[in-house]
C-alpha cells in the first residue's frame, strides 16, 4: 500500500471514530496530515485508454498522461495491466525526459499476446520526493512489456516513477524557495524546490510540509532547520479572518532568536506562493508571543542583503590600474602597479588587489581605501580574490589548488579545504554566492558548485556536484547573480555566455550581437547589468535578451569587478 492510499484510508477511519463519538477517541490518538491533492482534480484531463490502441500508441499515452497527478497518478495507471498498477511504484523519482521521444517495436518472439515496444528518448534529470530536482542529461532507452488484458493492450513492466516531458513538468510544478538558517550567522538561506502547483489551495501545505524536513543535500551542513522535529498538527488552513494558520507540534525548546528565525522561516517560504499573513502555532500557543501574526516583511531582518550599495559603481582592472566604471577614476585610494584583479567590498570600503611584483610574482593587498596591506601568500599564481557576505574576510585561490581565507583587518590567513573540489582537477575560478554560503568554481574544465561548511580553522567546501552545461565548451569565467543564479562565460562562438540556476534546469543564453568574441572575464550582482570583457573593452547587459551597451574607454583584457 503507497503512503498516500494509506493516508486516505487513516483519515477516514478517523472520520468514523469522530462520527461514533468523540469519547470514543483516546487523547494519544495521532492527528494526520492528509494529501490535500488525493482525489481532486489538477487540472488537466487525461482521458481513459479508448479501445483498439496498439502498443506503441499504449506506450506513447502511458507517458503523456505523466501530466496528472490526481488520485495517485491514475490516468497512467490506467495504460498498465491490473496487476502491474497495484504495484506500480509512483513515488520513486521523476524523470524527467524530453518533449520529443520515439517508441519502436521490438520483435517478441513470434508471441501473439506479447509485444515489445522501445521507448527512446533523452534524460533531462529527475526530482525526488523532497523536491529536489537534479540535471543529468542522457540518452535513455526504456524496454517495456504489454500483453493483451480483457482484449487490450496494457504495460506489464512500467519503470519505477513517472516519465515526465520536460513541458509537462514545467505546466504542473513550481519553484519554491525553502528558507532555513545559515549555519554560522542568523539569516535565512534560500534552498530551491519544485512543488506541484495544483490546487492553489494545497500550495502552503506542501511548502510546509517541505520545510519541515530537511535541508537539501547541496546545504548539508551549511544550514541548521530551527524547525527540526516539529510536525503539523492539522492542515495548513485559511482561518475566517483571512490569515493562514499552521499548526504545529513537537517543536524542540527554542530560544526567543530561535523562534523568530523558525517563524521567519515559514513566513517567507510561504510567502514564495501566497502573499497571505501566517498565525504559527505551536500545540496551542503562539510560536512568538509577542508577533501573533506574521507577515513577510516582518521577516526582513533576517534577510542577507545581497544588492550593492546605490551609486557605488562597479570597478574595472585595466592596464594595471583599478578603476571606477563611469569616472575612470583610481579605485583604491593608493597606487598600486601592475593590478591584475581586485574585489571590493559590498559597502565600499575596503579593497583586495592581486598584482604583479616586479619580479613577476604575484601579491596580495588588502585593506581599506588609501591604505591597503600586502599579505604574505607564497604562491605562483592567485586567482581573482572574493569578499565573502557580512565578513571580513577575502578568499583566493592559490596555485590553483588551494583555497584561503584572509581577514582584511589584521592579514591573518586561514586554509579552506577544498579536497572535494581539488581531487577533480585544478581550479582555476572560484566565486562565493552573495549571501556567502554557495561556492561556484571551474574545476578542470568543469562547472562544479558546493557549499560553506563551519568556520574558523574548520571551514571547507562540501556538498560538491559537477553542473553540466547546455552544450560543451571550455569554461572561461563565472559569477554569481544573487544567491542561486551563476553566469557562465564560455570560449564557444556560439553561446558565449549563459546564466543558469544552480539545479540546472532553468538557463537562457546571453546575445552577443554586439560583442567582438571570445569574452575574457565577466562581473554580475543582483539589480545591476551583467558585465563581460570581449577583445575590444567592457560591455554591460541588463537582461539575456538586451542589447550590450560599452561602459567607458577600457581597452580589451580587461577584468569587470561589482562589489562583494
Amino acid at each position: 500500500m503507497t503512503r498516500t492510499r494509506l493516508a486516505r484510508l487513516l483519515v477516514v477511519l478517523s472520520a468514523a471514530a469522530l462520527a461514533a463519538g468523540c469519547a470514543a477517541i483516546p487523547e494519544s490518538t495521532p492527528v494526520v496530515v492528509v494529501d490535500e491533492n488525493l482525489g481532486a482534480s489538477d487540472g488537466f484531463t487525461v482521458g481513459a485508454p479508448q479501445p483498439g490502441l496498439d502498443p506503441l500508441s499504449v506506450v506513447r499515452l502511458f507517458v503523456e498522461a505523466g501530466v496528472s497527478h490526481a488520485d495517485e497518478h491514475q490516468a497512467a495507471r490506467s495504460y498498465l495491466t491490473e496487476e502491474s498498477a497495484r504495484r506500480w511504484d509512483d513515488e520513486a523519482p521523476i524523470l524527467v525526459i524530453d518533449d520529443t521521444f520515439g517508441t519502436s517495436p521490438v520483435d517478441a518472439g513470434g508471441a501473439d499476446d506479447r509485444r515489445l515496444v522501445t521507448l527512446r528518448t533523452s534524460k533531462i534529470g529527475q526530482l525526488d520526493q523532497s523536491g529536489v530536482f537534479r540535471l543529468h542529461r542522457e540518452p535513455s532507452d526504456f524496454r517495456l512489456t504489454l500483453v493483451k488484458e480483457n482484449g487490450e493492450w496494457r504495460i506489464t513492466d512500467p519503470p519505477r516513477g513517472l516519465l515526465m516531458r520536460i513541458r509537462d513538468f514545467r505546466a504542473t510544478f513550481r519553484v519554491v524557495d525553502l528558507s532555513f538558517v545559515d549555519a554560522t550567522s542568523n539569516v535565512l538561506i534560500k534552498d530551491r524546490r519544485w512543488v506541484l502547483n495544483r490546487p492553489a489551495s494545497a500550495l502552503p501545505g506542501r511548502v510546509v510540509n517541505l520545510l519541515l524536513g530537511e535541508p537539501s543535500a547541496d546545504l548539508r551542513g551549511s544550514v541548521v532547520n530551527e524547525l527540526s522535529g516539529a510536525r503539523l498538527l492539522t492542515n495548513v488552513t485559511q482561518a475566517p479572518d483571512s490569515v493562514l494558520a499552521v499548526d504545529l507540534t513537537g517543536l524542540q525548546q527554542l530560544t526567543d532568536v530561535q523562534r523568530e528565525l523558525a517563524a521567519a522561516q515559514i513566513v517567507r517560504s510561504i510567502g514564495d506562493v501566497v502573499n497571505q499573513p501566517v498565525r504559527i502555532l505551536i500545540d496551542g500557543e503562539r510560536l512568538t508571543p509577542d508577533r501573533p501574526i506574521w507577515r513577510v516583511d516582518d521577516a526582513q531582518k533576517y534577510v542577507p542583503t545581497i544588492d550593492v550599495t546605490p551609486g557605488l559603481p562597479g570597478l574595472v582592472v585595466t592596464n594595471g590600474r583599478v578603476l571606477q566604471i563611469g569616472s575612470n577614476q583610481p579605485a583604491v585610494g593608493v597606487d598600486i602597479a601592475n593590478a591584475v584583479s581586485a574585489a571590493q567590498s559590498v559597502d565600499g570600503h575596503k579593497y583586495a588587489v592581486v598584482a604583479a611584483e616586479p619580479s613577476g610574482a604575484p601579491r596580495l593587498w588588502v585593506g581599506p581605501s588609501g591604505d591597503l596591506r600586502p599579505v604574505d601568500l607564497p604562491a605562483t599564481s592567485i586567482d581573482r580574490p572574493n569578499w565573502r557576505r557580512a565578513r571580513d574576510e577575502v578568499w583566493v585561490v592559490l596555485d590553483g589548488n588551494r583555497l584561503v581565507s584572509v581577514t582584511a583587518s589584521t592579514g591573518a590567513v586561514q586554509a579552506v579545504d577544498v579536497s572535494e573540489l581539488t581531487r577533480m582537477g585544478p581550479l582555476s575560478e572560484l566565486r562565493l554566492s552573495r549571501d556567502g554560503v554557495r561556492v561556484a568554481a571551474i574545476v578542470g574544465n568543469m562547472l562544479v558548485l558546493g557549499s560553506i561548511v563551519g568556520s574558523g580553522a574548520q571551514m571547507s567546501v562540501r556538498n560538491t556536484r559537477v553542473l553540466p552545461p547546455p552544450s560543451p565548451s571550455p569554461l572561461v569565467d563565472i559569477d554569481f547573480v544573487g544567491t542561486d543564479v551563476v553566469v557562465v562565460a564560455t570560449a564557444s562562438l556560439d553561446r558565449p555566455l549563459y546564466e543558469t540556476s544552480v539545479d540546472g534546469l532553468t538557463t537562457s543564453s546571453f546575445g552577443t550581437a554586439n560583442l567582438t568574441l571570445p569574452i575574457t572575464s565577466l562581473a554580475a550582482v543582483s539589480g545591476r547589468p551583467v558585465l563581460v570583457a570581449d577583445q575590444l573593452g567592457v560591455w554591460s547587459s541588463t537582461t539575456a535578451s538586451s542589447v550590450w551597451q560599452r561602459e567607458g574607454e577600457f581597452g580589451p583584457n580587461s577584468v569587470p569587478v561589482y562589489p562583494g
